[in-house]
């Protein structure tokens, strides 16, 4: 049995909706988790500074998986730190 990561919840829980009366309804909806937003963050920064011939070439297919597990490395830090 493997353990279950801390994803931090939901990223963005509630949405706001008006109907044509202009009356508001708040939905719960989890869409993506707080983890996948931090890694999404955290990506940004690793391909921003590669050079765009560095992503065309076969290195990036050889080193995309490591990037990805920095990403949710650095995610996952950021939820601890979170906690305290």
């Amino acid at each position: 049995m493997s353990a279950t990561t801390n994803d931090g919840g939901p990223a963005f829980p509630v949405t706001v909706h008006k109907d044509c009366h202009g009356n508001v309804a708040v939905a719960i909806d989890q869409g993506m988790s707080l983890r996948d937003w931090f890694a999404g963050q955290a990506l940004q920064q690793f391909v921003g500074e590669r050079d765009h011939q560095v992503w065309a070439h076969q290195r990036f297919e050889e080193a995309r998986h490591t990037i990805a597990k920095a990403a949710y490395n650095i995610a996952d830090a950021m939820i601890a730190a979170r906690s305290g």
